[in-house]
């Protein structure tokens, strides 16, 4: 009877460090693609530190001068994420907006899925000039980490532009973009 009172409690222990999600995935990197810029830091800051903190899989970042050197490094597959607006999106799909954001959107989802195998998830929640902006992840990356749409989905609709806005401020006062991107998370409960 001892032997079993220590032998179930150590492989139950062995099994849930086999199986847990942190464990299981601590030797995989995705790259995260965002242009460079104050936003694009932090948005990326964000996205980065939501997947390590909650699946364990680190996710490297990569800047880009514009839209278009992002999708080229989507085409070559060397982003896996990516973090875009939809206004530059539906210039890189030689698209224009119909000055209605609803519409635009689904454009950009529907055309990034069929002729670039993308999938745009929901907003983050704020919108400008440039439209509402959104993460980007290849189905290659879906069907690896089916998981990883509910843990990106934390981020649907929680940044609302005065959020933006306030988190930008501290970027561009001096802190680290990881920082404040870490701060937000954790203020908000999803790490």
């Amino acid at each position: 009877m001892k032997f079993m009172k220590t032998f179930f409690p150590a492989v139950f222990l062995l099994v849930a460090l086999v199986w847990s999600p942190a464990a299981a995935c601590t030797n995989v990197e995705l790259n995260v693609g965002v242009v460079d810029s104050p936003e694009g830091r932090l948005l990326a800051e964000i996205v980065s530190t939501l997947i390590l903190e909650r699946s364990g899989v680190r996710a490297d970042l990569h800047f880009f001068k514009d839209s278009s050197e992002l999708d080229a490094a989507a085409a070559e597959k060397k982003v896996d994420i990516l973090v875009e607006h939809v206004g530059p999106a539906l210039s890189v799909l030689g698209e224009t907006s119909r000055n209605d954001p609803d519409r635009d959107l689904m454009t950009v989802k529907i055309l990034y899925k069929r002729d670039k195998g993308l999938i745009w998830l929901k907003p983050f929640g704020f919108s400008d000039d440039s439209g509402p902006a959104g993460m980007v992840v290849s189905k290659e990356i879906l069907d690896k980490f089916p998981g990883m749409p509910r843990v990106l989905g934390k981020l649907s609709g929680a940044i609302d532009n005065a959020t933006r806005d306030e988190l930008l401020e501290r970027v561009r006062r001096g802190e680290k973009p990881s920082k404040v991107a870490k701060d937000f998370l954790v203020k908000r409960r999803f790490i």
